[in-house]
């Protein structure tokens, strides 16, 4: 064999190994960049399956939490049960001293609502305005006024044999409105007709006030304007008679004088 054919058979030989070599770096190097875009979707679909879990949580979350409705329950204490969408106790705010002092009393958190209303209906210092002549008023409010419908006939039927509750429903405005004030909706309605005879009285005024007293004021005022009303009546009505009297007396005088 001559030197240039030996020459020429290990360049084909090195010539085999760069090319092998090209083609090993080559499949390495697709290896790695497959390897690495399967795990970039497998990170991806682990953080999109991440977030589906964390919504689900979180839409959980929100529905367990968020307040939907409200009742609030007024004879002194006034206080006030904010519900979720389950209609479970997610709050309980105390309007006035007596009506903090039930609401740190009482263990209602995530209760149904009917659950936390005989609770708080079977209270001793409830119980005791009960056992008199004091009236409860519940009211119930939110932005759903059908479902604060059926919310107040389930209550309704759930308090029908205490004949000193009284249940009604408020509408959202009207809630706001009494949270600005102060107030539970059932005494914010009360203050609000208290107010339209004694425009002096405010809701500070009131906020200790029972549903009772409040009521009796209202009718002691009701009372007086129609009693005021009355004697204006009588007065103009005794004004009248006296000047047909007196017209009376000048024609019988006058009969005298032509007689």
């Amino acid at each position: 064999m001559s030197k240039s054919r030996i020459y020429s058979a290990f360049d084909q030989i090195h010539a085999d190994e760069a090319i092998k070599n090209k083609t090993s770096n080559f499949l390495s190097e697709q290896i790695r960049i497959r390897s690495k875009s399967r795990t970039i979707v497998m990170r991806r679909f682990a953080a999109a399956a991440a977030s589906f879990v964390l919504l689900l949580a979180g839409s959980g979350y929100f529905t367990c939490l968020m307040p939907v409705s409200a009742i609030s329950v007024d004879v002194n204490p006034s206080l006030e049960l904010e519900l979720n969408r389950l209609d479970q106790v997610v709050s309980v705010t105390g309007y006035n001293e007596d009506g903090q002092q039930l609401a740190d009393s009482l263990d209602v958190m995530f209760l149904g609502y009917q659950d936390a209303l005989d609770a708080i209906l079977q209270d001793e210092q409830i119980g005791q305005y009960l056992a008199g002549d004091a009236s409860v008023y519940i009211t119930v409010s939110g932005n759903d006024q059908t479902h604060c419908q059926n919310l107040l006939t389930a209550i309704e039927g759930c308090t029908a044999g205490n004949g000193n509750v009284y249940c009604t429903s408020a509408t959202a405005e009207e809630a706001s409105a009494a949270r600005e004030a102060g107030l539970t909706v059932g005494k914010y309605r009360e203050f609000v007709e208290l107010q339209q005879l004694d425009p002096d009285v405010t809701s500070e005024d009131i906020r200790d006030w029972t549903m009772k007293e409040i009521r009796e004021r209202i009718e002691e005022l009701e009372t007086g304007s129609e009693s005021e009303s009355d004697t204006r009546q009588e007065n103009s009505g005794t004004g009248h008679r006296y000047g047909q009297n007196k017209e009376n007396g000048g024609q019988q005088k006058g009969k005298k004088q032509n007689g």
